[in-house]
């Protein structure tokens, strides 16, 4: 085991969590998930994996969950028959099988891409499939986001913190945006090094990748694609929290700042994702809003698009018949894509997983063994058709939880959960080359389904107000002990 420079970073999320306790600490451990090339330390041994910080602080989080009895069993609850949890822990335990057995059955008989770790390999290669240490990572980073749902969605059930979960996806929105910044800055001043200390986990840092002229912001990630993955999951948030209500004060620059680093980015698929969101998200809330009474700022969002759009397109249009920079950017971006030697290779990934799909009997051939460039060719390569039903069920039953009649602020955390899950699938669909959403992407998922399927029937008893005295037995005391236990409802 290898410590870096980034390992106190970890220790101090750690002990946050362990003191502090995980609802309190939250805003922690969602500030530490723009690390995405931060390693809490390296594993030689394991193929020269890395550990994240964000892996070592959501360690802590569940184990700080777990060790309280009424939280696991809150856990077993939500693994009843029907629930999100039970689908996502049905599939997890099927993608391990599959992962143990697949491929020393199926070793030699069809060739897989992977990640090159051993003799000297860089990037990604073709080798027969057999069993490797991609299949230790994999299965460890699907187990740690299926134990944070269940565990987020535990802690948080019981009595709903706006507070806390606002500020936890403010705590990531700034950090992230503050590594943007420090990003650019250390590439205008050609020192990259800078940089160094924070991208300490042994991946291919794409940190010099240009698009005419125009630098595509990585952040504290190996790439863009990475960066645009985890910022395109905030703006889903905020997009969706702005909208529907929520009270937090300067909303709205938090929203354009998160929509700036999607833009920053110059990942492709993130800019997908981000109009078919949009497109999504306009089109429910007209098609749900009465007309004779729509929101102010739903009103205000419609209104800036109708007057706005139009412009922008013709701006652009005006800047690609005149400017060879502006032309050259955005024909390289989205125009002539698919061209690219980048989207060749990664479909020539997508046409041998699913050969490998086949070549294994539609049962799979385990987590980390192939690598695909579609969320669903990823699922169904590596954990078969069995994890594929059941990953679906899981999504369903995540959708169709519905929320109660919830504050303006709790519904609006809710519908910015589900938001930016949404988002991150979309984005998923195009790129993802495992089965694997991401820690980011079960937190929000916990959390959605911790407010939706909220009910003062299953509040803590300790949290509830005492059976309701006579006003001339009320005192001062009870009074704000009442007030306390209201509050923390």
């Amino acid at each position: 085991m290898e410590l870096t420079t980034t390992t106190p970073i970890a220790v101090l999320v750690a002990a946050l969590l362990v003191g502090l306790g995980p609802v309190r600490a939250l805003p922690a451990l969602f500030a530490v998930l723009p690390l995405g090339s931060a390693a809490a330390f390296n594993l030689p041994a394991v193929g020269n994996s890395s550990i994240l910080v964000s892996d070592i602080a959501a360690c802590t989080f569940i184990a700080v969950v777990l060790a309280s009895r009424r939280h696991v069993e809150a856990i077993v609850a939500n693994c009843r028959p029907g629930a999100p949890g039970f689908f996502l822990a049905s599939m997890l335990a099927v993608g391990l099988v599959v992962t143990l057995f697949a491929p020393r059955i199926f070793a030699g008989t069809t060739d897989v891409f992977a990640i090159g770790r051993q003799g000297g390999e860089v990037g990604v290669v073709i080798r027969p499939l057999g069993p490797g240490s991609g299949n230790i990572t994999q299965g460890f980073r699907l187990s740690l986001g299926v134990l944070v749902f269940l565990t987020c969605a535990a802690v948080l059930k019981p009595v709903l913190d706006d507070r806390r979960v606002v500020l936890a996806f403010l705590a990531a929105t700034t950090v992230n945006v503050a590594l943007a910044a420090y990003d650019f800055a250390t590439y205008a001043v050609s020192a990259p090094e800078l940089m160094a200390w924070l991208r300490t986990a042994n991946y291919t840092i794409l940190d010099h990748h240009e698009i005419a002229g125009v630098k595509r912001i990585i952040g504290d990630f190996p790439e863009a694609s990475a960066f645009g993955y985890f910022s395109v999951g905030l703006f889903g948030f905020w997009c969706k929290y702005w909208l529907t209500g929520g009270r937090m004060r300067h909303g709205v620059f938090v929203l354009a700042a998160a929509l700036a680093m999607v833009l920053l980015s110059g990942s492709s698929a993130a800019f997908v994702a981000l109009a078919a969101f949009l497109t999504i998200t306009f089109a429910g809330i007209l098609l749900a809003t009465d007309l004779r009474r729509i929101p102010r700022r739903i009103a205000v969002a419609v209104g800036l698009c109708v007057l706005l759009l139009p412009f922008a397109a013709a701006v652009g249009w005006i800047l690609l018949q005149t400017s060879s920079g502006f032309s050259e950017y955005f024909d390289r971006l989205l125009f002539s894509k698919l061209e690219s030697d980048s989207a060749i290779e990664r479909g020539s990934w997508n046409s041998q997983a699913l050969q490998n799909f086949v070549e294994t009997w539609m049962l799979g051939a385990g987590l980390g063994s192939v690598r695909a460039s579609n969320f669903v060719i990823a699922v169904l390569s590596s954990i078969g058709v069995a994890g594929a039903v059941l990953y679906v069920g899981f999504f369903y039953a995540l959708a169709r939880a519905k929320a109660p009649r919830l504050p303006n602020e709790s519904a609006a955390i809710t519908s910015g959960c589900r938001a930016a899950c949404l988002i991150l699938v979309l984005k998923a669909f195009v790129t993802k080359s495992t089965p694997d959403l991401e820690v980011p992407f079960f937190l929000y998922a916990g959390a959605a389904f911790a407010y939706a399927s909220f009910s003062i029937s299953k509040v803590d008893a300790s949290l509830l107000p005492r059976p309701a005295k006579p006003a001339w037995m009320v005192g001062r005391g009870d009074l704000r002990g009442m007030s306390r236990v209201r509050s923390r409802q």
